[in-house]
């Protein structure tokens, strides 16, 4: 049996060594990294990465390090397997050709490129596998000249985040926002500065310092919002051990990528200071509690926040270099001495064989949101920013109160402005409707999006939103109950929850006692962690009697586990004897249940579990109610399990919610829900 060759063996051949020195003139346009080059350069035309012939191609730091300075292979297979790197770090890049074509004549060339985490034969199976097509027909060119200038109009453009004509574009962008943008702080409205910031002096400087704010002292910074990733993973933070050596230096080099990252954007902007958590907090000391509740107030204050939105750790960076498209021209020497070039793209990634049995399965596409964008802290950063400049994986966004822009391949885009306006210490005259329908709708987005993301500290759940709830309730002049507003109250009892994997993790660990319940009322969605979203309620019919709030603090998202909520609302209890008409009109009922009990507005005769419905209100055909369960104790009292929508003729809801008809089972009562 053939021994297969090493690359140090490979590399020895003199013809080898020849096709690199051609190959080697072209890599500023195609800017292949060293492994992907040495693997095109050694597979005589791709053909030697005919599985089971794999290519041991990297390790995770090396295909990271490649991704990041734009190599277009690197970047895509690291693309899709960030997130996953966790559970098994060591594990090591292959990359195999494959011939799909199923021509009765064989193979000339393959026509996939697939990488993949193990040997083909033995993949790790938590990863996917990642497919390139690579085009039928390659275009053949005389001399190395010819396939250049053939390159230099055709290969795809790269975004470089880091590189000077960036850093202007984003330096002149943020000037116009402060000069012109009507909406947004201008040029002299300087913020005070924070107890502690970094002093990044000037580019090139090898060393940053820890500086302590004067009293009253104002001045220009910027804010860091990032991942800090696993706990421990930051080695560099302010503690009150080097918190002295900090006023005197910290070197670069002994800081994570994402914060030297910050560095060097800020310096290239002209700024003097800069605010990261773990080096501006005195971590686990008796100010850290005190520094963190004003992190809404600093991230409000920054001059400019950078979202350093791609990267999964605070060891990531975000300043890499990204391709604009996701096809790339990719050339070869011929086994002739010619010079050829093919074109590959990126087709998606699966978890099984997408050709197999004729059969295509679909591709799973890139990430759906950025690292930074799936963690529960940074919501409220992003939103209480005036400016924010997003570094993601596809590109760079600007955001202000005026504006966003996207850094696209050709330039800055200017698109339609952001509804922040909110976050204002200005309030617009609208009447009370106007003011609850806009209240309602960004209260409802907020909450979708924050109730999706992920979180490492369950307790956080109600903590992690309070600097938002805390400059809504001065713009609305609203009291916040417990993820609820007084205002908007019945609008807001109308959640629901969705039943994904997580949910399904999550009530299997409450059942096993692997985790408590949370510290919230189940009338709050706070209640539950999971993906809440929101029936509309148009015609209100449910009343609040009294909401008592026992919180742990003084904060308006502290613990809420003692606290209730007296309603005054039309009910319907839900027995095995319903009359015909009842039954006929809770045929067509759609229940969201909180948990895993199973809801039938028709239990069984012997059931223990005394459900009523209580009615919210109406939108369209729809009566909308939430689904309670009546505690037994000395006190009558209930607790949330769901929400119910029922859809009917405005005769059947007449009949059934007109109290004066005496309906059995039916009656206006007031309750406590807790």
């Amino acid at each position: 049996m053939a021994r297969k060759r090493g690359r140090s063996e490979l590399a020895t051949k003199p013809h080898i060594h020849q096709k690199r020195v051609k190959l080697n003139q072209l890599n500023d346009i195609v800017r292949l990294c060293n492994l992907c080059a040495t693997m095109i350069n050694e597979s005589n035309e791709l053909k030697s990465l005919i599985s089971p012939r794999e290519y041991l191609h990297s390790s995770k730091e090396e295909l990271f390090a490649s991704a990041r300075k734009g190599c277009p292979i690197c970047f895509w297979v690291h693309d899709f397997l960030q997130h996953m790197w966790i559970e098994n770090p060591s594990a090591k890049v292959h990359f195999h050709a494959l011939d799909s074509s199923r021509s009765e004549s064989g193979y000339n060339r393959p026509n996939r490129l697939v990488a993949t985490v193990g040997p083909l034969l033995d993949p790790c199976g938590k990863f996917p596998n990642i497919y390139f097509s690579i085009s039928g027909r390659p275009k053949v060119f005389e001399t190395t000249a010819s396939l250049k200038t053939y390159l230099q109009a055709s290969q795809t453009k790269l975004i470089d985040m880091s590189s000077l004509q960036t850093m202007r574009q984003v330096r002149s962008q943020l000037e116009e926002c402060q000069i012109s943008h009507r909406k947004c702080i201008k040029n002299n409205a300087v913020s005070l500065l924070p107890t502690l910031v970094l002093d990044v002096g000037l580019l090139g400087d090898p060393l940053i310092r820890l500086h302590r704010s004067t009293p009253q002292q104002y001045g220009s910074f910027v804010a860091l919002s990032y991942c800090w990733g696993r706990p421990g993973s930051q080695q560099c933070q302010t503690t009150k051990s080097t918190v002295d050596k900090h006023y005197t230096g910290i070197a670069l080099q002994d800081l994570s990528l994402s914060i030297q990252d910050a560095v060097e954007v800020t310096r290239q902007l002209g700024i003097q200071y800069l605010w990261v958590d773990a080096l501006c907090i005195v971590q686990h000391s008796e100010d850290t509690e005190a520094e963190i509740s004003l992190m809404g107030t600093i991230y409000k204050n920054a001059t400019l926040t950078l979202a350093a939105s791609s990267a999964l750790h605070a060891d990531a960076g975000f300043l890499r270099k990204v391709p604009a498209e996701t096809y790339f021209k990719l050339p070869y020497q011929l086994s002739d001495e010619g010079m050829a070039c093919i074109e590959v793209s990126l087709m998606g990634a699966s978890f099984e064989d997408p050709f197999k049995s004729g059969r295509k399965r679909p591709f799973l596409l890139g990430s759906q949101s950025e690292p930074l964008d799936r963690r529960i802290w940074p919501l409220q950063e992003s939103l209480l920013s005036h400016r924010l400049l997003s570094f993601g994986t596809k590109g760079m966004k600007w955001r202000c109160h005026s504006e966003a822009i996207t850094k696209v391949r050709d330039g800055v885009k200017k698109s339609k402005a952001l509804p922040l306006g909110v976050f204002n210490n200005t309030k617009k005259e609208q009447s009370e409707a106007n003011l609850q329908r806009d209240q309602v709708n960004l209260w409802h987005s907020i909450v979708k999006d924050y109730s999706r993301r992920e979180l490492n500290v369950r307790s956080d759940y109600s903590r992690a939103i309070s600097e938002i709830v805390g400059k809504l309730a001065s713009y609305w002049n609203d009291e916040y109950l417990a993820g609820m507003w007084r205002r908007t109250l019945v609008a807001n009892l109308a959640w629901h929850i969705e039943k994904d994997m997580l949910w399904y993790f999550e009530q299997y660990y409450l059942e096993t006692g692997r985790y408590s319940p949370l510290d919230a009322p189940s009338w709050s969605w706070l209640s539950k962690i999971a993906g809440v979203s929101f029936l509309k309620v148009e015609d209100v019919r449910l009343k609040l009697v009294d909401c008592r709030l026992l919180r742990s603090s003084g904060s308006p998202c502290s613990d809420f586990s003692h606290s209730s909520l007296t309603v005054f609302a039309a009910c319907f209890e839900f027995r095995y004897d319903m009359r015909w008409r009842q039954f006929h009109y809770w045929l067509n009922t759609k229940a969201y249940e909180d948990d895993m009990f199973k809801f039938s507005p028709w239990p069984e005769k012997d059931s223990k579990i005394a459900l009523e419905g209580l009615l919210l209100g109406f939108s369209g055909e729809s009566a909308i109610g939430i689904i309670v369960e009546r505690i037994s104790g000395p006190e009558t009292l209930y607790r949330r399990r769901g929400l119910w929508r029922n859809k009917a003729t405005l005769a059947d809801h007449t009949h059934m919610w007109n109290m004066e008809n005496n309906i059995p089972g039916c009656s206006f009562k007031e309750l406590t829900i807790i």
